[in-house]
């Protein structure tokens, strides 16, 4: 329950992001004086079509005419004397275009001649020069293969002289879903590669995620048309944007099947089958001719749809039974599934200006919340980090006198002494802080404690320079030192035993400390012999203590 206001906040925030910028998408669509700073082509206009004997004039664009597959269809306007160059935009969906000056052809696209054809969408641009002292008849066929696009007509954009406008008209239309394309795919290869970095652990699971979203990415660029413009690929531009679509699902319902549901395994399984073999069941068949990637597209558009739906009836199942990866899931599959359903409407009912606008709409939510998301996880996983450096460094200290522990001496001992190079100048220094019980004692833990810290101190002070040093017992140190020089060490005991007199002194403590050392013999067959050689040297000095009295 305590998690309730949280996940029901984060649900608020996406609901209000996501009617904010629709709404901004309906007022933006809706202002006219709105303009980019651009070059922009002038909109053709004067465009007749011939129907049943009636001339009507084309004056609403995108329009559709009631043709069968196939069936031919044109429209022609009347060109006016001029000294310069007419260029024209013209935009087809699917379709063939045949384009003619009087009764001289000037231009032709068309694939229908192809044995495995790859129709896409395409942007011509068409220049027509004509006699500057007569008028001439202009006219555009169409034909396509398909009963959707058969009939339609997009607007028609016109320059004089240069044909630069014509491309800016083209780049402005679809930069921006170029952008988000390649904004997804960016995302995609950063989560892959932080994720690598900051959390290993579930490396696999966003690498699901980080193919979706460069696949995703991928489609929206393809979708974009501007590829026309980089490649004459037959199938970069009519096939790769529906191989793409086709693929789409299988990354996001691989990363739910494995890091989200536990209840849908086996359900989600089955559309991770049947997507897989959907698609290569249609590219077969595109590849041997029997259909293309247009004709089953509409089956293939229900399809994804209903699996959406599908998807969508198992997380609400998974975030009622309390899955908590599902609850955040379902924030982006919630966009996702509002993208898809806005694009499939608006695409059955050939609203492609609102499907553009409310695209990139959704989209933008999309990419804020993902950002937003993962900066948050990135600050998370970060915090985990330093905490568990932490937790690791705490597991190799002493408390009382922030020096390394017993813990930290073995592992380090172990290392250097079977490091071939350091083991032939590896000296093990122990010490033994003699009367520490008697200030216990006589002056309480606290006073001991405050000599337990300042005799490590002092060790450290003395031999600190030449190696590590560590608290091994109660009253017990050692050092590590990487150095077989008798008179250094014999400098650096002298130092701790005069700093340790000078404290007792100070402090009216009766603290001495015993110091016993060995250094590595080609004889030592483990540590051990090491060990017990410094072990029976500090003894020794112990008990010279002793009898000094």
């Amino acid at each position: 329950m305590t998690k309730f206001p949280s996940l029901k906040k984060s649900y608020i925030i996406t609901i209000t992001l996501t009617l904010l910028i629709v709404l901004l998408a309906i007022i933006f669509r809706s202002t006219q004086n709105v303009r980019l700073m651009m070059p922009k082509a002038d909109l053709s206009e004067g465009w007749m079509i011939d129907l049943n004997g009636n001339e009507t004039l084309l004056t609403d664009y995108p329009t559709r005419v009631n043709v069968e597959p196939w069936e031919s269809y044109t429209i022609y306007k009347t060109l006016p004397a001029s000294e310069e160059a007419l260029n024209l935009l013209i935009s087809t969906d699917h379709q063939d275009v045949t384009v003619k000056l009087d009764d001289t052809m000037i231009y032709i696209s068309t694939q229908q001649t192809s044995s495995v054809s790859f129709y896409a969408n395409l942007h011509h641009v068409v220049t027509v020069g004509h006699d500057t002292g007569n008028d001439h008849v202009l006219s555009i066929t169409f034909h396509s293969p398909y009963a959707k696009t058969a009939g339609l007509i997009y607007p028609i954009y016109e320059s004089l002289g240069s044909t630069g406008t014509l491309y800016a008209t083209v780049f402005f239309q679809h930069i921006w879903a170029v952008g988000f394309g390649l904004l997804f795919m960016i995302m995609g290869i950063i989560v892959l590669s932080i994720s690598h970095i900051v959390d290993k652990s579930r490396a696999q699971g966003r690498l699901y995620l980080a193919l979706f979203a460069i696949v995703f990415g991928a489609w929206v660029i393809a979708k974009s048309t501007l590829l026309q413009f980089i490649t004459n690929n037959a199938y970069l531009l009519g096939g790769l944007q529906k191989t793409l679509f086709m693929i789409i699902p299988i990354p996001l319902l691989m990363y739910y099947k494995g890091y989200i549901t536990k209840k849908f395994e086996k359900e989600t399984l089955g559309l991770i089958g049947y997507f897989g073999l959907q698609s290569i069941v249609v590219t077969t068949l595109q590849l041997f001719g029997i259909l293309d990637f247009v004709q089953p597209a509409f089956f293939v558009s229900i399809m994804t749809l209903i699996c959406m739906v599908i998807l969508l009836v198992f997380i609400v199942i998974d975030v009622l039974n309390s899955n908590e990866r599902a609850k955040k899931f379902s924030r982006y599959y919630g966009i996702l599934f509002l993208y898809g359903f806005v694009t499939f409407i608006n695409g059955q009912l050939f609203n492609y200006q609102d499907l553009s606008i409310y695209s990139l709409a959704v989209l933008g939510l999309f990419s804020i919340i993902i950002f937003i998301d993962y900066i948050f996880f990135i600050e998370k996983r970060l915090k985990l980090s330093y905490l568990s450096e932490d937790y690791a460094k705490l597991a190799y200290l002493d408390r009382l006198t922030g020096s390394k522990n017993r813990h930290a001496y073995e592992e380090d001992f172990e290392r250097f002494f079977h490091n071939g190079r350091i083991r032939q100048n590896l000296r093990l220094v122990f010490f033994d802080l003699d009367g520490l019980k008697q200030i216990n004692d006589k002056y309480g833990h606290v006073e001991g404690d405050f000599a337990l810290k300042e005799g490590f101190s002092m060790i450290l002070n003395a031999f600190g320079r030449f190696g590590d040093c560590y608290r091994i017992g109660g009253d017990e140190f050692a050092c590590i030192i990487q150095s077989l020089d008798d008179d250094l060490y014999d400098s650096c005991r002298k130092q701790l035993i005069h700093d340790v007199k000078s404290l007792s002194a100070y402090h009216k403590f009766d603290l001495r400390i015993s110091v016993g050392t060995s250094i590595f013999d080609d004889k030592d067959a483990n540590m051990n012999d090491m060990i017990v050689r410094a072990d029976r040297d500090m003894y020794e000095n112990k008990n010279n203590h002793r009898k000094e009295g």
